[in-house]
């Protein structure tokens, strides 16, 4: 295990060791991966990626959702195949059941229109629906916990800003969640499904909200600039290790310390939703890290490292429980490995 301070041993093949501040290395094909989400039951990660040219990162139809291994595929590393799930379509996520997938999709929108919507299709690419049907931005769906509602970010109440809204797996039942005059997005379930987080922008802060709209509390101080991407830690007691408890409410998050220096951060809250902030801790120190999303058993981590036109996803291993380290530490220790450039 390598700590903050440590030399980065030399290593052959697809992983790659880091230890804080290190430059990440190219991937060996351009490719530029947005967002991921590991599958509840542990075996998959979904991802998507960009599938048109590096001029034109903005159409919201050169996307597709692809899966892949949640380990490499032998002793030695050797990263798992990748399949392409769905084409047009990002912002991936699994049902808890890991048989189906919400993505964001601009498939029936018209020429030259920037909306999206939301849709569901089976794991194995079948029997896809579309959930919503609406002329604005819907977008960054969420599964809860218990299966039966999906969170996402829409502008439908407002052309140019996005809040918090949650509906039934099915596609009714839309309820408004945020009401706020800057841009809800990213929402994330609790473990126990009572509380989704998200991020504010333009101010940067991470905010929580109960599932039914109440308690809107900031977790994440808004002066940290461009806080983004949150994602509630596993299975409340059980990080790392099960031989004690951990504090609850850990989130881990994107911090943008630099525009070409955003770092996975973790920090936690004694007691939600009545929380104080006590802690921040980059996992690890590597610049271009985003979108945090944790291993079901809470011991690993999975994140995209690296910049536009290309990107590759990364595996945090081997990590220190939360609850037997102070807040003073900077750095987590860990180890990281490559799993899909």
């Amino acid at each position: 295990m390598i700590g903050a301070d440590e030399p980065v041993p030399e290593k052959s093949g697809p992983f790659v060791w880091h230890s804080g501040g290190d430059e990440l290395p190219p991937s060996a094909a351009p490719r530029f991966i947005q967002d991921l989400a590991w599958s509840p039951n542990g075996f998959f990660i979904a991802f998507s990626e960009y599938t048109g040219d590096s001029g034109h990162d903005g159409d919201e139809t050169r996307w597709a959702i692809s899966m892949t291994l949640a380990t490499p595929i032998n002793y030695r590393g050797q990263q798992p195949p990748t399949m392409v799930l769905c084409n047009d379509a990002r912002w991936v996520s699994w049902s808890p059941e890991s048989d189906y997938l919400a993505f964001a999709s601009a498939r029936e929108s018209e020429p030259g229109a920037r909306n999206e919507d939301i849709y569901t299709i089976r794991f194995n690419g079948s029997d896809l629906r579309r959930l919503t049907s609406h002329s604005a931005r819907n977008t960054q769906p969420a599964w809860s916990p218990d299966g039966e509602l999906i969170a996402f970010s829409s502008n439908r109440a407002d052309d140019k800003n996005e809040d918090i809204y949650v509906m039934k797996a099915d596609g009714g039942g839309v309820r408004r969640l945020t009401t706020n005059p800057d841009r809800d997005l990213c929402p994330q379930w609790s473990p126990d499904g009572s509380l989704i987080v998200f991020c504010r922008e333009p101010e940067g802060g991470i905010y929580v909200v109960g599932a039914d709209g109440s308690c809107e509390t900031r977790f994440v101080p808004s002066n940290y600039w461009c806080s983004s991407f949150p994602c509630f830690a596993p299975y409340p007691g059980k990080f790392g290790s099960s031989d004690g408890p951990r504090p609850p409410g850990i989130i881990a998050y994107t911090l943008a310390l630099h525009d070409d220096d955003r770092r996975i951060t973790i920090e936690w809250s004694p007691n939600p939703p009545s929380r104080s902030w006590i802690g921040s801790h980059p996992l690890p120190a590597l610049k271009n890290a985003i979108m945090a999303r944790w291993s079901p058993d809470g011991r690993r981590i999975a994140f995209i490292a690296g910049a536009w036109p290309q990107s590759a996803i990364y595996i945090a291993d081997d990590l220190d429980p939360l609850d037997k380290r102070p807040p003073t530490d900077f750095v987590i220790p860990c180890h990281v490995y490559k799993l899909v450039n």
